[in-house]
């Protein structure tokens, strides 16, 4: 059973890079003596459309990159700062568990010589 799951996917996988490669061919085919003008901050008179279409594909690709960079970034920043908030946090409690180890140790010695001279007082 498992062989022949995968091997159904495979040939889905097969026709579905088929399909895609007709259609690559079709729209190439189709489109190959159309002629458009375009501007992009200058005028550019007849320029075949198959280039168009490639110009605006690669700029597709690239600004989905740099947003998903620039989006790993900014994420990376918020984690940064939280890891800081967090590292602030555990020295703030090291340092209040410092005093109050400090302080029980001050109320232990106060407690010890208290009792030091409880018992001093009753053997007199």
């Amino acid at each position: 059973m498992g062989l022949a799951l995968r091997q159904i996917k495979t040939y889905a996988k097969l026709v579905a890079m088929v399909a895609a490669a007709v259609a690559v061919l079709l729209v190439v085919l189709m489109n190959r003596n159309h002629r458009v003008d375009v501007w992009l901050f200058h005028s550019f008179p007849q320029t075949n459309v198959l280039w168009v279409m490639l110009v605006s594909g690669i700029s597709a690709v690239v600004i989905a990159w740099t947003l998903a960079r620039v989006r790993r970034v900014i994420r990376d920043v918020r984690e940064i700062r939280k890891a800081k908030a967090v590292e602030a946090q555990m020295a703030e409690q090291r340092r209040l568990a410092a005093e109050l180890k400090e302080q029980e140790d001050r109320i232990d010695t106060k407690i010890q010589s208290s009792i030091g001279q409880a018992d001093s007082s009753e053997e007199t």
